[in-house]
């Protein structure tokens, strides 16, 4: 696989994750919160898996710098998301506002 389409790549994964936390951040109860967390959690355990046998067979191994970079950001992107819309749902921001910032 060559550089740009591992990039593609890691970028894709990454927004999932981002937005899978978009989310998660706008349920209040809970039990929703712990039922969607738990199905997530299930679902990225494949998902890091195939992460990371694409990364290895591009040849990039667990200490190169880009590697690392990537797993850092795919590892926080999901509890970014939830964060973000944590704080702009206790800002009772409306949600076309949030539309327009995320584009």
């Amino acid at each position: 696989m060559s550089v740009p389409s591992l990039l593609i790549f890691a970028i894709v994964i990454v927004l999932d994750g981002f937005i899978d936390g978009l989310v998660i951040g706008t349920f209040k109860q809970h039990k929703d919160i712990f039922l969607i967390a738990a199905v997530l959690i299930v679902y990225k355990i494949p998902v890091a898996f195939a992460v990371g046998v694409v990364f290895l067979s591009a040849g990039r191994y667990c200490c190169s710098f880009i590697t690392i970079a990537f797993g850092l950001l795919f590892m926080f992107s999901t509890p970014a998301g939830i964060m973000l819309m944590i704080y702009f749902e206790d800002n009772e921001m409306k949600r076309s506002e949030l539309s327009f910032i995320i584009l």
